[in-house]
């Protein structure tokens, strides 16, 4: 009886372990991660924000805007955005689309990447809602994202 005990404990635990890290690997697959880890990526090779923001439009595979941004009204937030040397959002022409992407130059990162954190709306559009923030940070510039957070193969 101990035996039969020990051996469903054990396969009990096995099947944790696989199912957590199949999330895991899920949630890395994620538009809003790898749209980070390519800014991480590129923000390491050139400071040119518009030409980030235009690959990693591309990588969405939806037709996107890329325009500078002045401080004030920003589609996904709440409150005006201010407070930043240089910003570039990028968004599908469709509005409807839950996906907004801006990349800014800070002063002070961590305080900036808090705030926005605090004043996006993920139901910024009507009837849609993204279902993924991300933000990130890498030295003086901060990428934030929302949008719908599906694995790639439903992007």
């Amino acid at each position: 009886m101990k035996k039969i005990t020990v051996i469903l404990t054990a396969l009990v635990l096995a099947v944790c372990t696989i199912g957590c890290s199949k999330k895991s690997d899920a949630q890395a697959n994620t538009m809003g991660t790898k749209l980070a880890a390519e800014f991480k990526s590129q923000i390491k090779e050139t400071k040119d924000l518009k030409q980030i923001a235009e690959n990693l439009a591309e990588m969405t595979d939806m037709f996107c805007v890329v325009e500078s941004m002045e401080p004030g009204y920003f589609p996904g937030f709440d409150n005006n955005v201010e407070g930043y040397k240089q910003a570039v959002g990028f968004f599908p022409m469709i509005g409807s689309v839950p996906f907004v992407g801006y990349i800014f130059e800070v002063e002070n990162p961590k305080a900036f990447a808090a705030t926005l954190t605090e004043n996006a709306n993920p139901r910024w559009n009507i009837c849609t809602e993204a279902s993924e923030t991300v933000v990130e940070i890498s030295g003086k510039y901060v990428f934030f994202t929302m949008c719908p957070g599906d694995a790639e193969e439903d992007w």
